[in-house]
């Protein structure tokens, strides 16, 4: 079983959910890092909020990243200078740099024992390193304590890298548990749909009975990762998601400093964490790429790098990827002036949790939303989306039509254990596992959220949404949103060809 260095042993429920129908001031859907961040900001202002989680805290994104809080998103800052102009940059800088000075602050006025630790961040080239000596004059245009360097504790020569100090690193599920314990929060409760101020919600006990309740409140914060209200926010026509895989390795003696991300996709990222070292990388956009072996490539290199090392955790993690890289925070919509939403992290989850949680707070409790904000939920800028929006568009066009014309030639027969495959299913088809015992298992390919067809993902065992990225596992239990259900089994397996 593949699990992350900072997930715990057993998912329990430890905050039963009130069913009863009810009015409250503040509800926060998700209960991930941003839903609990902004939570306990808003309830340190004396706000009544209470949390809705689909699941139990902190079993989604927040325990499978490398856990890493720094202003520094891989070269980003000549970007946003170039695109959305030096002001603009000058916020996101400056946003990013409080967010890790405020984590500094909640871990020693709570006295919160989880790791933290300020150290220098790092991106590093093998190339020309003619990127990196731009980023560092834009990083420094926009506030941010940067320099260019060749020498890094990684284990391998670069051309060049650059710095940014004093950034931090933690671990994610003992911040977010010392946090969770002071907040009202309602598990094993999925948020189905909003009617304006009021959430349909739906509780699953552990005998497995259901039962669905309402709730309005005066704000609704969506902290979903993905907002699992597609209307009228439309984030799924601004958005997809990427998938990416860490391992972690026993190795006393590496990385006596820092922590890196090469400068472009196929490079590693690499962190020490006690006495292992992290190396991740290998991201695609979900519902591709499920054929390759991701996780053998990471073993590959720490192989390489520290030879002997034994390699005792590996998992994966996914980011949601807003058409122009920039995370959406502020007004769900203009409709919905008292629903907020934070969203589109773009892999810099720990930061961006913090920024939300933080301007969200803000615009509630003093009425403060920048309109005009880089992090606006209302922005479109086509340079620095043109070539999302287009990959976006044909992805989703691409799935939706094979879903609905395609006729797969796989057989029922050719299906070996432990492989996944789509095949005919009388005049329809159906997504097909056969497990180690010759079980099979056979679900609806159309993912439940927008229709589109999935796609067998044989490292992961998992069906997963190419379009926008909602995954679910052989069974049909969803994994990951928007999707709020899980896929419909097929229960005439007779039909299968």
């Amino acid at each position: 079983m593949n699990q992350s260095i900072w997930a715990k042993e057993e998912q329990k429920v430890m905050y039963p959910s009130n069913t009863a129908n009810r009015n409250i001031e503040i509800a926060v859907i998700g209960g991930g890092l941003t839903g609990i961040l902004t939570a306990y900001l808003l309830q340190q202002q004396g706000r009544q909020v209470e949390v809705f989680e689909a699941e139990t805290v902190g079993s989604g994104m927040t325990q499978n990243t490398t856990a890493k809080i720094t202003s520094q998103h891989r070269l980003i800052y000549d970007r946003l200078i170039s695109q959305f102009g030096l002001e603009k940059a000058r916020e996101y800088a400056s946003r990013n740099e409080a967010a890790v000075s405020k984590y500094e602050e909640l871990v020693n006025t709570q006295n919160i024992d989880c790791d933290f630790k300020r150290e220098s961040a790092y991106v590093y080239t093998t190339k020309e390193p003619v990127n990196i000596k731009n980023e560092v004059m834009a990083a420094k245009k926009c506030g941010i304590n940067a320099y260019y360097t060749t020498s890094t504790a990684l284990p391998f020569e670069v051309t060049g890298a650059v710095c940014f100090q004093n950034q931090a690193s933690f671990h994610p599920i003992k911040f977010l548990s010392a946090l969770a314990d002071n907040l009202t929060i309602n598990e094993k409760s999925r948020v189905l749909r909003m009617k304006k101020h009021q959430l349909e919600i739906v509780n699953k006990a552990a005998d497995g009975q259901e039962k669905t309740y309402q709730v309005t409140a005066k704000y609704i914060i969506i902290a979903t990762h993905y907002p699992v209200i597609n209307h009228p926010g439309y984030y799924f026509t601004r958005m997809h998601q990427e998938r990416s895989y860490l391992i972690a390795v026993k190795r006393k003696d590496a990385l006596p400093y820092g922590m890196y991300i090469g400068e472009c996709d196929q490079d590693y990222s690499f962190r020490k964490y006690g006495s292992y070292v992290l190396i991740g990388g290998m991201g695609h956009r979900t519902g591709s790429g499920g054929d390759k072996d991701h996780y053998g490539e990471l073993i590959k290199a720490a192989e390489k790098y520290y030879p002997g090392a034994k390699v005792e955790y590996k998992w994966s993690n996914q980011d949601c990827i807003a058409i122009d890289e920039v995370p959406y925070i502020g007004r769900f919509s203009k409709k919905y002036p008292d629903v907020f939403v934070a969203t589109g992290f773009n892999k810099w989850g720990m930061s961006s949790s913090m920024v939300s949680a933080m301007m969200i707070c803000e615009a509630i409790t003093e009425g403060k939303l920048q309109e005009d904000s880089i992090f606006s939920t209302s922005r479109f800028m086509y340079q620095a989306s043109k070539k999302n929006i287009k990959s976006n568009v044909r992805v989703t066009l691409k799935r939706l039509s094979l879903q609905t014309f395609l006729m797969p030639k796989g057989k029922l027969s050719e299906l070996k254990p432990g492989e996944g495959k789509i095949i005919r299913c009388g005049l329809k088809k159906a997504g097909v596992y056969k497990d180690q015992d010759g079980k099979i298992y056979a679900v609806s390919t159309r993912c439940p959220h927008l229709g589109c067809m999935l796609e067998w993902n044989k490292e992961e065992k998992s069906w997963d949404c190419p379009c926008h990225g909602s995954r679910f596992d052989y069974k049909g239990k969803l994994l990951s949103n928007p999707s709020v259900k899980d896929l419909k089994p097929k229960d005439n397996k007779s039909n299968l060809e």
